[in-house]
């Protein structure tokens, strides 16, 4: 098993960096960069590294890998994958970003059922399948066959019941974080919808309203790594 440069010790060794003051660090500088991207044009790379401080706040968890904590660094890397594709590329390819996004949302899903049987796992995931078939009929009845808002439909199916899992469940951080993450997909969702409209100015309002929730959903959902933690839908 790989080493890692923390200390469970809430001292400071010569040579070692303790988990709480490595926290407090990242936590400090992605506040600073939020409340940089709220209040300046920030480029897509700040952007960016909103997104890759979070993972990093989270990486402890694999070092070792403390059973379903484990997978949230997990998680965080497909969303930087994600959002790779749509801050880093250009021109952005949004539908391999929801895709990656949709793995993301997957791994919460495992990391929420953890704890329960196989059986319950396997009824879940039926649900979720029939509950995205349910709606991609509609959607592409609305909307047509648009692959961005069909595989957005599918994906907002599972973000939402992680949300609802989430709520339902131990960990306030988690909760919090997707809710929040929830707030910033809507918004981007709206603004996608806006953008179909042709309307740019209501379509950049949504889109820089997004990051309003963003960071600070990255940021808790990536503390509830904290082995200290519980992070199970139910105990």
């Amino acid at each position: 098993m790989p080493s890692f440069p923390f200390s469970a010790e809430p001292k400071r060794r010569s040579g070692v960096l303790d988990k709480a003051t490595y926290r407090i660090l990242l936590v400090e500088t992605e506040i600073a960069l939020w409340l940089s991207l709220l209040l300046f044009a920030a480029p897509s790379a700040l952007k960016y590294l909103s997104v890759l401080i979070a993972f990093f706040l989270a990486l402890p968890a694999l070092f070792p890998p403390r059973s379903h904590r484990a997978l949230l660094p997990v998680a965080l890397a497909f969303t930087l994958v994600a959002d790779g594709f749509f801050l880093l590329l250009t021109p952005p390819r949004p539908l391999v970003a929801i895709g990656f996004f949709l793995v993301v949302q997957v791994v919460y899903f495992f990391y929420l059922h953890a704890n329960e049987s196989r059986a319950r796992i396997f009824r879940a995931l039926a649900v979720r399948v029939a509950i995205c078939l349910a709606v991609f009929a509609p959607t592409f009845f609305l909307f047509g066959a648009d692959p961005i808002v069909l595989l957005g439909a599918v994906y907002g199916v599972w973000l939402v019941s992680n949300l609802l899992v989430a709520l339902r469940g131990k960990d306030p951080l988690f909760a919090i974080g997707m809710a929040l993450f929830f707030s910033c997909d809507l918004s981007l969702g709206v603004g996608y919808l806006f953008v179909r409209a042709g309307d740019a100015a209501l379509s950049g309002f949504f889109g820089g309203a997004a990051w309003v929730f963003y960071p600070p959903s990255q940021t808790l959902i990536a503390l509830s790594a904290d082995v200290d933690r519980g992070g199970l839908a139910r105990e």
